[in-house]
């Protein structure tokens, strides 16, 4: 559901925007950030251990929408009171 919501929320933008994309979900800021969902493309959708990786039609529009805008990622504690 992470990785939906940040997809509906980018493709909500009609132009290239400047976007601060803020998730508890280590998941996708990590993909993300760490390069990960970019070295599972390369690989086939394959992680480093030759497992396939997990939901690769949302991340290739991740991928796609990250290229369009200019995100910053930040990452917060869920569930915190």
């Amino acid at each position: 559901m992470e990785l939906t919501a940040a997809i509906m929320a980018l493709s909500a933008l009609k132009e290239p925007c400047d976007v601060v994309l803020t998730s508890d979900s280590k998941y996708l800021i990590d993909g993300l950030q760490k390069g990960w969902a970019k070295g599972w493309r390369t690989k086939g959708w394959k992680k480093s251990d030759g497992k396939p990786a997990l939901n690769p039609d949302l991340w290739q529009r991740l991928l796609e929408l990250n290229d369009t805008h200019n995100i910053t990622l930040v990452w917060i504690k869920g569930h915190n009171e």
